[in-house]
């Protein structure tokens, strides 16, 4: 992913898991089926109340 992103491509990823996250420009939010929140994954993924809301665990890095 990081060598196509290098190569200007534009990549959309889907996952649950907020380990592959940390690498996004922007990060859409869902949950069942409904937008709850958009931005950085640095305000989205270090928001404890909204990672709750939407069942995920925060990354290891918002961890430490």
């Amino acid at each position: 992913i990081g060598k196509l992103r290098q190569q200007g491509k534009t990549i959309v990823l889907m996952t649950k898991d907020p380990e592959h996250a940390v690498f996004a420009d922007r990060l859409i939010i869902m949950k069942e089926g409904r937008l709850i929140a958009q931005g950085s994954p640095r305000e989205l993924l270090s928001d404890r109340e909204l990672m709750g809301e939407a069942k995920l665990k925060p990354p290891f890095t918002v961890k430490v």
